[in-house]
């Protein structure tokens, strides 16, 4: 691959992105899919489909992608945001746009939580709350004799 696709490319005289510009360069150098525009990992400097959308497109058996669905019946490919499909886990129930055919997909759900970072105490990290300065927990004594631990 080539150089990748610069931000500082795309900026106008004012300095602010023109985001189309900068994602079709982005699919022109192959770093996105041409597809559904996941990033594709080492791209070739050309545009190309990410190995699910291959994968979409090649494999006749289940195949499973982040934004796309595959009519069983006539193997028209459509985006699932498109349409209105309750994002729940399990089966659900969708018909093709190109030929109407229904059929049954399975959703996955998962989640990722972000924790805030810790508050800070008199201008320092707060520590956990377990330790004691020494670094043993709280209610056990430190072992300061050779022997080992009983």
């Amino acid at each position: 691959m080539g150089t990748m696709t610069r931000l500082k490319d795309h900026e106008d005289e004012n300095g602010q992105i023109n985001w189309g510009s900068y994602r079709k360069a982005q699919i022109a150098n192959g770093e996105i899919c041409t597809s559904c525009g996941a990033y594709v990992v080492f791209g070739k400097g050309y545009p190309e489909e990410c190995s699910s959308c291959k994968d979409m497109s090649s494999n006749t058996g289940e195949v499973d992608h982040e934004t796309h669905i595959r009519c069983p019946a006539c193997a028209h490919i459509f985006d699932a945001d498109k349409y209105e499909i309750d994002p729940v886990e399990g089966e659900t129930s969708v018909y093709c746009p190109e030929c109407d055919y229904d059929f049954d997909v399975s959703i996955e759900v998962t989640f990722k939580y972000t924790s805030p970072p810790l508050l800070e105490k008199n201008g320092e990290r707060e520590e956990d709350d377990d330790d004691d300065e020494d670094g043993t927990e709280e209610g056990i004594e430190a072992n300061t004799s050779d022997k080992p631990p009983t």
